[in-house]
């Protein structure tokens, strides 16, 4: 594998949910001699002017030729004087022209970074550069470091590029504290992520298997199960059955898991026929929400005193040439004299055709049908 160093000049494309990109990528032989080439690879985040480590391989394209792609890179900065120079005089930093990175070589040497970092406030000697200017420099290199070491880090856990990215563009400047000491977090919030992506995490940045932290992110991503399979809670077999399969811990560490979760408000314990059930608190919310609506809008009147329904079904019958059934008749009986009517059923049990038939029938002005 060839290690590369160098300045990233101009971005061809990068895709903003992967981070796969094509640039064009300068750097020094051994004779510090410029080399310009294509480079390929996921690059999250990185912008022109970068400077960056990259490793990979030359490929030939069918189309577009020899170019370099790349399987992992890394924040960097200048090694030799000459690096430095082609790097000030690349015009890819914000405020710097060719001229007045001469000016910064000619001052500074292979200094630079260390006054930059310690005293940056002595490159103000240097003709034409301006308080305004420096600012751009050190928030220029500031965000570099930031963003771009971040996702190196990352990158010693295992997680590929792509994830770095997403998890990088969710926590921001809390990126590596979390996944630090909190990555289970990573499998509630970033997508691609699961509980066993983010055990694997775990597992190399030190954290024991029985961890709070860890039981508690299991048991939630668990109960997020409902989600995945249309229901709103898991019967207490369920849920243990599941959580213990995932976490592989012993039931009285479970318990004690669970209790500290259904503290924090995250899972909401009920009852259905004397055995204990388990929600998502969202889903508990959104179904009693509903069903409150559902029992205030029950409580509405309905004005179906002048309504002659089996005229309206005679007279929608012959206009479209069909019979209705009796379970037909019973859902039009059903919609018209109630303010609220929930159909369910399984596949094929009648529900669009019902709905058809409540459609179909033509009822007085007055009456508003809302489906």
């Amino acid at each position: 594998m060839t290690k590369l160093s160098g300045t990233i000049d101009k971005i061809i494309f990068q895709s903003e949910d992967s981070g796969f990109t094509v640039a064009t990528f300068t750097s020094s032989d051994e004779n510090d001699l410029e080399i310009q080439t294509t480079v390929t690879g996921v690059l999250p985040n990185v912008k022109p002017g970068n400077f960056i480590k990259i490793k990979g391989n030359w490929v030939v394209h069918d189309k577009f030729g020899e170019q370099f792609k790349i399987e992992s890179f890394s924040s960097a900065k200048p090694s030799t004087v000459t690096e430095l120079s082609n790097y000030l005089q690349s015009g890819s930093i914000p405020g710097v022209s060719k001229k007045l990175g001469k000016r910064i070589i000619k001052e500074c040497g292979d200094k630079f970074f260390d006054i930059l970092e310690d005293n940056p406030h002595e490159l103000l000697k240097i003709k034409g550069l301006g308080k305004k200017t420096l600012d751009k420099i050190i928030e220029f290199f500031r965000d570099q470091s930031e963003n771009l070491d971040v996702i190196a880090k990352l990158q010693e856990f295992g997680i590929s590029s792509k994830l770095a990215k997403r998890i990088f563009d969710t926590y921001k400047d809390k990126t590596v504290s979390t996944v630090l000491n909190n990555p289970y977090d990573l499998a509630l919030n970033v997508r691609g992520i699961g509980f066993n992506k983010a055990d694997d995490i775990a597992n190399k940045v030190g954290l024991d298997k029985n961890n709070e932290g860890r039981i508690a992110a299991g048991l939630l991503y668990t109960i997020q199960d409902c989600y995945r399979s249309g229901n709103t809670f898991l019967t207490q077999d369920e849920f243990f059955e599941k959580a213990t399969r995932l976490l592989d811990i012993d039931e009285e560490e479970l318990d004690i898991g669970l209790s500290n979760a259904l503290f924090s408000g995250k899972i909401y314990e009920s009852s259905e026929n004397q055995e204990p059930i388990y929600y998502p608190i969202e889903l508990y919310h959104a179904e009693s929400d509903s069903a409150l609506s559902l029992v205030n809008l029950s409580r509405e009147k309905v004005n179906d005193k002048k309504l002659d329904l089996q005229h309206l079904i005679n007279k929608t019958e012959k206009k479209l040439g069909l019979k209705f059934d009796e379970s037909q008749i019973k859902a039009l009986e059903t919609v018209t004299h109630n303010p609220i009517t929930v159909i369910t059923g399984g596949p094929g049990t009648g529900k669009s055709a019902t709905r058809s038939v409540v459609n179909k029938t033509k009822l007085p002005q007055e009456t508003e049908l809302l489906i």
